[in-house]
C-alpha cells in the first residue's frame, strides 16, 4: 500500500498524520500576526487542520487522477513542495509561539506601537509564511501542469487510435 516509488502520493498522507500528532501539542497555543493595527490570532490547531485538510485533498485527487498524469518528476516536485511547505508551517507555527512565552506573568505594559515596529518583532514570522505562500503556489501549479498535459496526452493518444 505504501510503495513510495510506484506511488509517492502516499507521502502526502504520512505527513498529513505526522501534522496530526503534532497539533495534539499545540493545544490552546495561538498564533498572534500583526497587520497594520489589527491583532489577528488563530489557534494553531486551526492552522495544523487546515494544513490535513489539504494534504489529503491532495493524497485523495493523486489517488483519483493517477493514470492522467504526465510525468513522475512533476508528481515528485509537487509532493515534496507540499511536505516541505507544510513541515515547515508547522515549525514556524510552533517556533512564533515559544518565542513570545518567555513573557508571560509580566505585568502588561500597554503602549503605541507603529506598524515598523510591530513588522520587526513579528519579522520572522512574516519572513516565514513569505517562504511558504509561493512555494505552495509553484506546488498547485506543478500539479495543473502535471495533469493538464498529462490529459492532453491521453486525448491525444485517443484521437489517433481511432
Amino acid at each position: 500500500m505504501f510503495n513510495f516509488k510506484d506511488r509517492p502520493y502516499n507521502l502526502l498522507l504520512v505527513t498529513a498524520v505526522l501534522i496530526l500528532i503534532a497539533s495534539f501539542f499545540a493545544f490552546d497555543q495561538t498564533l498572534d500576526i500583526y497587520l497594520h493595527d489589527t491583532l489577528y490570532v488563530i489557534a494553531m490547531t486551526h492552522i495544523f487542520w487546515t494544513t490535513i485538510i489539504l494534504l489529503l485533498i491532495f493524497w485523495t485527487l493523486y489517488s483519483l487522477t493517477k493514470r492522467f498524469l504526465f510525468s513522475k518528476i512533476l508528481t515528485w516536485t509537487h509532493i515534496i513542495l507540499a511536505i516541505v511547505t507544510s513541515i515547515f508551517l508547522v515549525t514556524i507555527s510552533f517556533y512564533s509561539n515559544t518565542y513570545y512565552q518567555g513573557l508571560a506573568g509580566m505585568p502588561r505594559r500597554y503602549f503605541d506601537v507603529d506598524s515598523w515596529e510591530a513588522f520587526k518583532w513579528y519579522n520572522n514570522l512574516t519572513k516565514g509564511i513569505l517562504i511558504v505562500i509561493p512555494l505552495m503556489t509553484l506546488g498547485l501549479i506543478t500539479y495543473v501542469i502535471n495533469f493538464a498535459v498529462g490529459l492532453l496526452k491521453t486525448s491525444a493518444v485517443g484521437h489517433n487510435s481511432r
